[in-house]
Order: C-alpha cells, then sequence, then structure tokens
C-alpha cells in the first residue's frame, strides 16, 4: 500500500515536469530568435520606434518590416505629436501621405523633432519632403516644393549616385521604387547628400552629419520595388548596428 502511495506521487511529478518543460522550450526558442533579429538585444532590449503618421495608406507594411527585425513600434498621427513624446524612442519614421506640408501648422511639433533631435529619424514621401522643406535655404521666389503636372503612381526607374558610400553593394545604376505622390523636391538642400534622383525630382537624400535618410519613393510597399534595400540599410546600419 505504501509503496503504491509512493508511485502514485512519483508519477504526478514526472508530469509536472513534463508540463513544464513543454511551457519553456518555446520561450527559449522566440527568446533566441528574438536576440537574432535585433543585434542590440544584448545592450537594449526592446529598440522602441515612433512612426508619425502624416495619413500614409501604408502604415501597417512599415509596421511589419520594422517587427520582422524585433523592434517594437508606436504609431502616433501627427497633429498629435509633441516633442516631449519623443523621449522615450530610439528611432523615428515619419510616413507618408496626403497632407498639405506647406502651410500646416499642425506639423511645427513633428518639424521641430526635425531640427532637435539627435536621433536617427527616416522619411518616407511626406515626411521626406518635410526634412526638405526643414533644411532647405532657398531664393524666396522658388519654392522648395513644386506642384507636378500629374501625380506620379506607380513603380518607375529612379538614378542612383555612390550607394557605394552608404555601404550598399548594389550592382546597378539605376532602382525600381514604388510612387505615389503630387509634389517633388528639385532644389538643392544644404547638409544633405543626394544619393537618387528621377525625372521628378530628388529621390533619396541624407544628412552629411546627423542620422536623417529620407526617400521621395515608398520603400515599404514592396511588391515589384526594389526601394526596400534603402530602408533596411536605415535599419540595420543607421539602428542596429549602432
Amino acid at each position: 500500500m505504501r509503496s503504491n502511495f509512493i508511485l502514485f506521487i512519483l508519477c504526478i511529478i514526472l508530469i509536472l515536469c513534463m508540463d513544464h518543460a513543454v511551457v519553456v522550450r518555446p520561450k527559449l526558442a522566440r527568446a533566441e530568435i528574438g536576440s537574432q533579429q535585433n543585434k542590440k538585444a544584448d545592450k537594449q532590449m526592446p529598440i522602441k520606434a515612433l512612426i508619425i503618421d502624416n495619413h500614409s495608406d501604408y502604415i501597417q507594411e512599415v509596421i511589419d518590416i520594422l517587427t520582422d527585425y524585433g523592434i517594437r513600434c508606436t504609431v502616433i498621427d501627427y497633429a498629435d505629436f509633441t516633442l516631449d513624446e519623443s523621449k522615450s524612442f530610439d528611432f523615428f519614421i515619419l510616413s507618408g501621405g496626403g497632407i498639405n506640408i506647406r502651410t500646416n501648422a499642425a506639423l511645427d511639433q513633428e518639424r521641430e523633432l526635425v531640427r532637435q533631435t539627435p536621433k536617427p529619424i527616416f522619411g518616407i514621401c511626406a515626411g521626406f519632403q518635410i526634412i526638405a522643406t526643414v533644411y532647405a535655404k532657398y531664393p524666396s521666389k522658388t519654392p522648395v516644393l513644386e506642384k507636378l503636372p500629374e501625380k506620379v503612381q506607380g513603380v518607375i526607374k529612379i538614378n542612383l549616385f555612390n550607394l557605394s558610400e552608404l555601404g550598399i553593394n548594389y550592382p546597378e545604376n539605376e532602382l525600381d521604387v514604388f510612387e505615389s505622390h503630387g509634389w517633388a523636391i528639385k532644389t538643392p538642400i544644404d547638409d544633405f547628400t543626394v544619393f537618387g534622383s528621377s525625372e521628378y525630382g530628388t529621390e533619396i537624400i541624407k544628412h552629411n552629419s546627423k542620422p536623417i535618410l529620407a526617400t521621395q519613393f515608398h520603400p515599404e510597399v514592396q511588391e515589384h520595388n526594389k526601394g526596400i534595400i534603402i530602408f533596411r540599410y536605415f535599419i540595420e546600419k543607421m539602428i542596429l548596428d549602432q
């Protein structure tokens, strides 16, 4: 009788141990995957991105790309953003969108972020134009933003310049990218290097001393679009490798 009781207790202990093992293994697997995706896991976990939504149709695409790298994302409408909120984030994505950039007072806090933060920024389409208008110095009669005769929509080819200076090994001088905009930047922008252009205007810019990179095209829209290489460069070299 006593031996049966001891056997019963041993069986219960064995079952509990087996259940515990089933729970632990998936947790360890997720931790290993996360450490591979997020190269800064041993230094800072998680990396936090703030996506400022300038009313883009492609916010989910941006989120999907970032989360694939193990980056935690927060999205905020541009009109609700305040500079104080930037303190708890590691870097910023300024999205595309159809908002009025030239005379939109609700963009003032986003513009101040571009001027003041030492943290990395990636601008997409409208975000690209916001960055350009913040830094541009131009004669009063020459608008930095020029309205195009027709909206550019779809995949086009852009010309590339010296991507090797960024450490991007791309063998061609042209890149297929997805565009969706009716305004363009055609005037030079002080303190920025141009790495790409098209018949419509400037396409890729990087600040010469600050961690700011921007594209007029949408690298997050990946179908038939090789522009993703610029976004991945930003994430991998300007965020994860730092």
